[in-house]
């Protein structure tokens, strides 16, 4: 009898220890549920948040301006009532580029040719040549340096009046765009049109005409750590969104022809990969093959994540402080906040697994280590296509091309 009370007390602690380890994997299960589910909540709102930045949601209506840049076609370049006066640029140098500023520095030389007609005109009206036309991005006139090559213009064999000028001086750049980072392309201007110094709309119309065929650079055009893809001249006709006052034009603004010289300079890709990508290819290498290591590793897999995205801040950092404060991201920024991402995650999963395995009994601890390997194997594999399916997105769609 007393055999059959022992028999039924071991039963009864026994039930009593299954039941409490049900209870217990059911609260660990419960625990991993929610867990994950926070996760995926917290991924999502990153993507979103990622999303909302990068179509400028939370920046506020930027002030459109009123003046209007209209291209100048066949037609009104050959208008037979206009008075051609044709320019030429010769761009020797251009340097001292500061994006944080949006300025560089440039000489060279710019030369004008006009017809009898267009002389009388500046003769009647006393203007001289250098007084005709402005540089709408030129900054800082106390340096700014433009001086005719000779004291009076040239008459031509054909009849036309040439003359010659040097200059030097500080430029804007209008649209500097940093979207295709480190891969960009660097733009710089220099844009002239013709004075509008004229109040009456009964006066012989200007047209300024490029001088594409005789336009160049010269041998010290280059900008360190840039290759000089191309230079083009561009006409254009200037629309400001004011008469300026004069009532004669009515309601109509003022409009002047205008001509930019660009050169465009495109930043050399194998410093970009040697100096941008290739430390942040190491480190996170690095961190993609963690889930190779054995689940039992606990403590070294979940130190992994962080170090990494230390080292990440730092990286980003670097290439941070060569660029201007901009409004939006570029495409290094959307590689960034990836490996950002893809950390995250990773620490997630080391995470779980660590919790899995530290909640597993020793009969199960080695099911266990099998089926969290089995997951860090699909998740490194599934990880690694996320992040080359969002960069690749990010620059085929999202970036805009300039030239």
């Amino acid at each position: 009898m007393r055999n059959d009370l022992n028999q039924t007390r071991n039963e009864n602690r026994n039930n009593m220890n299954l039941r409490n380890m049900r209870l217990e994997i059911k609260r660990n299960n419960s625990i991993s549920s929610y867990t994950s589910m926070l996760f995926a909540c917290f991924t999502g709102f990153l993507l979103l948040v990622g999303v909302l930045i990068h179509f400028n949601i939370f920046e506020p209506e930027p002030l459109k301006p009123r003046d209007r840049l209209m291209d100048v076609g066949i037609a009104q370049l050959s208008d037979a009532s206009a008075i051609p006066v044709r320019i030429g640029f010769y761009i020797k140098n251009n340097y001292s580029v500061m994006p944080e500023t949006k300025t560089f520095d440039s000489d060279g030389w710019i030369w004008l040719s006009w017809s009898q007609h267009a002389q009388d005109i500046l003769t009647s009206r006393k203007i001289t040549p250098e007084k005709w036309i402005n540089f709408v991005n030129q900054v800082k006139d106390w340096d700014f340096k433009f001086n005719a090559v000779n004291p009076e213009p040239i008459r031509m064999k054909d009849g036309q009046y040439y003359q010659r000028f040097k200059y030097s001086g500080h430029f804007y750049i209008n649209n500097l765009d940093f979207h295709k980072y480190p891969f960009h392309t660097l733009t710089l201007p220099i844009v002239l049109e013709l004075v509008d110094f004229s109040s009456n709309t009964s006066d012989p119309v200007f047209s300024l005409i490029a001088d594409e065929a005789k336009s160049g650079v010269g041998t010290y055009i280059d900008i360190m750590g840039y290759h000089t893809r191309n230079y083009r001249i561009t006409t254009q006709t200037h629309e400001f969104g004011s008469n300026f006052g004069l009532n004669v034009l009515g309601d109509k603004p003022v409009q002047t022809r205008q001509i930019a010289m660009e050169v465009a300079y495109q930043q050399s890709a194998n410093a970009s990969i040697l100096n941008y990508f290739l430390p942040l290819i190491t480190v996170m290498a690095l961190a993609l093959f963690a889930p190779a290591l054995s689940s039992s590793l606990l403590e070294v897999r979940l130190g992994i994540p962080p170090t990494a995205l230390l080292t990440l801040i730092f990286l980003q950092q670097i290439y941070k402080d060569k660029l201007p404060n901009l409004p939006y991201l570029t495409f290094m920024d959307t590689v960034y906040n990836t490996c950002y991402l893809a950390n995250v995650m990773l620490f997630a999963l080391f995470l779980w697994g660590s919790n899995q395995l530290d909640h597993a009994s020793e009969v199960e601890r080695t099911r266990v280590i099998a089926k969290i390997d089995a997951i860090n194997l699909r998740f490194q594999i599934g990880i690694v296509t996320i992040i080359f399916a969002i960069i690749s997105v990010n620059w085929f769609l999202l970036c805009p091309s300039y030239i």
